[in-house]
C-alpha cells in the first residue's frame, strides 16, 4: 500500500526535489565564492580571513566578543586568523576605554581588500537579479533568512525599517513590501519630504528624535 503521507506531499517538498535544492546551494555557493577565493589564494588567505574582514568592515570598532558571536567559532580558531590579519596590517587592534575590550577596525589596506572581495560578489548578484522581479527577489531573501536558526535571526538580523509617512497609497505600499521580506520592527515617522525636495539629514534627525 502506498504511503499516504508521500502521496499528499507537494512535489516541491519531496525528497528528490529537496536534494536538488541542496545540490543547487552547494554549486551556487562554490561558484559565488570562486572569484574572491582566487584573490585570497594569491595572498595565502582563505574564506575564514574573508569572513573576518567582511564583518570588521561592516561595523567599525567591532569587539572580538561581537565577532565571535557572529562567526560562532572558538577563540582559538579566531585568534589564528585574526593574528595573521593584524600582523599583515589588514586589521588594526585597539584597546577599549575599560582596558579589557579589544576593538577591531580595517586599515586602509584592509578596506581595499574588503572592497575588492565584495565588489566581485556584488557584481555577480547584480548581474543575476536584474532578470527577476522584486517580489521574486524578496521571496528568495525570505527563504535564505528562514534557513538561519531562529536564535541567530534575532541576534544577527535586528532589522528595523524606517518608514516615512507620505501619501496614504505610498505608505501602504511601503508597509506591504517591508512585511513581505520579513521585517517585524517598523518605525513610522512624519516625513520632511515635499514635492520639491528631500533632505536626508533632516529625515535622519527626525528618526533619531523619535527613538
Amino acid at each position: 500500500m502506498a504511503d499516504l503521507n508521500k502521496l499528499l506531499t507537494p512535489l516541491f517538498l519531496n525528497e528528490k526535489e529537496i536534494r536538488k535544492i541542496i545540490e543547487l546551494m552547494f554549486f551556487s555557493y562554490r561558484d559565488f565564492t570562486s572569484g574572491p577565493d582566487k584573490v585570497l589564494e594569491k595572498i595565502n588567505f582563505g574564506r575564514a580571513h574573508h569572513r573576518v574582514i567582511y564583518f570588521v568592515g561592516k561595523k567599525n570598532n567591532l569587539t572580538i566578543k561581537e565577532l565571535l558571536t557572529i562567526l560562532q567559532i572558538t577563540k582559538q580558531s579566531l585568534s589564528r586568523v585574526l593574528n595573521q590579519l593584524v600582523k599583515e596590517k589588514y586589521i588594526i587592534l585597539s584597546i577599549g576605554d575599560d582596558k579589557r575590550t579589544k576593538k577591531l577596525i580595517l586599515s586602509k589596506k584592509g578596506q581595499e581588500l574588503e572592497k575588492k572581495l565584495s565588489d566581485k560578489k556584488i557584481k555577480k548578484i547584480q548581474k543575476i537579479i536584474k532578470n527577476f522581479e522584486e517580489r521574486e527577489i524578496n521571496s528568495f531573501k525570505k527563504v535564505l533568512y528562514e534557513m538561519i536558526e531562529k536564535e541567530n535571526q534575532k541576534r544577527e538580523f535586528k532589522i528595523t525599517a524606517l518608514v516615512p509617512i507620505l501619501k496614504k497609497t505610498q505608505f501602504e505600499f511601503q508597509l506591504q513590501k517591508i512585511v513581505e521580506v520579513g521585517v517585524k520592527d517598523i518605525i513610522c515617522y512624519i516625513s520632511a519630504k515635499t514635492k520639491d525636495q528631500y533632505n536626508l539629514e533632516k529625515e535622519i534627525d527626525i528618526f533619531r528624535n523619535n527613538l
